[in-house]
């Protein structure tokens, strides 16, 4: 009768491939799980540098630059008018009544209301100081329209009334440090303000490609490890590593969202700077008509002929002929339209802080799913009875 030998290593042999398989799978699980939190940390931080940028550059383009700019251009419209409203009301004869009119009162409440406005919301490193020269300036006009308004209503002080309003006239319209050309230095400053937000918006293509791939590999890394839960411990679909998916995506599409919200921020500037080209478009037309009156005026009360005005203002003749030139056909309702074109782009920009309470919520709950999801199965296996 035979006998079967047994080997007094079989015991502790499969014991010590039992133990090294354990501590494989421990140690492979605890890799899972520190690549997913490495991945949750570079995911949820890179998509808090996304919202904290996008969100002060939006915040201050949508709050300052462009309403400076909108109030900027405003102010210049209303200088413009106001100024063709005083020369109009002064070669109709009505000034002499009600001297500049009611208009021209209106139209500089309007201009110093939206410079106000704009010491509220400029933006540029000499907007201030640029910006009290310009008011001063308004003072100053207006005081000049003031006084022609005094001479007009004197009898035979129309000449006197004439030139003073010719010199107020200068003051807005003039070549050199006028009121309009520093307005629209003031503008332009504000212009590019506005770019440079634009810019600061933009999101490089490599950063849009870090935050794909760190997504992709969090993604792919959540598959892996589900798929070895279901091999190792032939159980089905983790189902808080589905949640941490679920998270993970949601968390994805909204930092894409921020990125992608410097669209809105460049259509906000694209229809904003085609509004004031517009508005221009109009105030140049007010102006044309305000000036070719004004010349007018100064040649019948002061000059009685147009060759014996003077070199000034025989210049001052060829400037307003050189602005004869047709303009586009522009109205107010298209500015108008414009405006309104603005502010909804800009209203559709806004990144609020909605975006970033959702986005910690999401970075939140993908974290929790995680540590549910691979804690436990680590726990259980690392010190189940051997």
């Amino acid at each position: 009768m035979g006998t079967t030998t047994v080997s007094r290593t079989d015991g502790p042999l499969r014991s010590y491939v039992r133990d090294l398989r354990q501590r494989r799978t421990v140690l492979l699980l605890i890799s899972l799980f520190a690549g997913l939190l490495t991945l949750w940390v570079l995911v949820g931080v890179s998509g808090l540098l996304v919202f904290a940028r996008v969100h002060e550059v939006s915040t201050a383009a949508r709050t300052r630059t462009v309403n400076a700019i909108s109030e900027i251009a405003t102010a210049r419209s209303a200088l413009v008018r106001a100024d063709q409203a005083a020369i109009l009301s002064f070669t109709s004869g009505g000034g002499r009544l009600a001297g500049p009119g009611d208009e021209f009162q209106n139209q500089v409440a309007i201009a110093s209301q939206s410079l106000t406005m704009v010491a509220e919301h400029t933006m540029t490193r000499n907007g201030s100081s640029t910006l009290r020269l310009v008011q001063g300036l308004v003072v100053t006009y207006v005081g000049m329209i003031g006084q022609a308004d005094a001479h007009f209503r004197q009898p035979g002080g129309e000449a006197l009334g004439a030139v003073d309003l010719w010199h107020a006239s200068r003051l807005l319209h003039g070549q050199d440090a006028t009121l309009l050309r520093e307005l629209d230095g003031l503008l332009s400053a504000h212009q590019d303000v506005l770019a440079d937000h634009l810019d600061e918006a933009s999101t490089p293509w490599h950063a849009e490609a870090s935050i794909i791939l760190l997504a992709v590999a969090l993604l792919a890394l959540l598959a892996f490890t589900n798929l070895v839960y279901l091999r190792r411990f032939r159980r089905r679909v983790n189902p808080w590593l589905v949640v941490a998916a679920a998270a993970l995506i949601g968390s994805t599409l909204l930092t894409w969202h921020l990125v992608g919200s410097d669209e809105g921020l460049s259509t906000t500037g694209t229809t904003l700077n085609g509004m004031v080209d517009q508005q221009r478009t109009l105030d140049d037309a007010a102006s044309r008509v305000g000036q070719v009156e004004l010349r007018d005026l100064v040649v019948g009360t002061v000059c009685g002929d147009q060759n014996q005005c003077g070199a000034t203002l025989a210049r001052f003749d060829e400037d307003v002929n050189a602005a004869q030139d047709p303009l586009p056909t522009v109205t107010e309702s298209d500015v108008a339209e414009q405006a309104l074109a603005v502010r909804a782009h800009a209203d559709a920009a806004e990144v609020g802080t909605g975006s970033r309470t959702w986005l910690i919520a999401l970075d939140a709950l993908l974290v929790v799913a995680i540590l549910l999801g691979t804690l436990p199965p680590l726990f259980r296996y690392r010190f189940r009875s051997r």
